[in-house]
């Protein structure tokens, strides 16, 4: 039986420390340097673009991007509190 992945945006919410994804929307500095240090061990391929746009979307209310490593960008910024596209 194939281990089954949480879902990109669940995986943020927990290496954040979220108690529920929601709380992604109102992440304090704190919780984004977690998230961002767990997003060091994501590689680029273990989730298809569909989910990176799904967290570009839900976390940050952006459009979507063309390519994983555009998304992956735009999020890491995000987290790392610097300036918004």
């Amino acid at each position: 039986m194939a281990e089954q992945l949480l879902s990109l945006v669940d995986y943020i919410a927990y290496r954040a420390k979220c108690m529920s994804v929601s709380q992604l929307h109102y992440m304090t500095s704190l919780e984004k340097r977690h998230a961002l240090y767990g997003m060091d061990r994501v590689k680029e391929d273990t989730y298809p673009l569909e989910q990176w746009n799904e967290a570009l979307t839900y976390i940050m209310k952006v459009p979507p991007v063309d390519t994983i490593g555009e998304a992956r960008a735009i999020l890491e910024a995000f987290l790392r509190d610097e300036d918004q596209v």
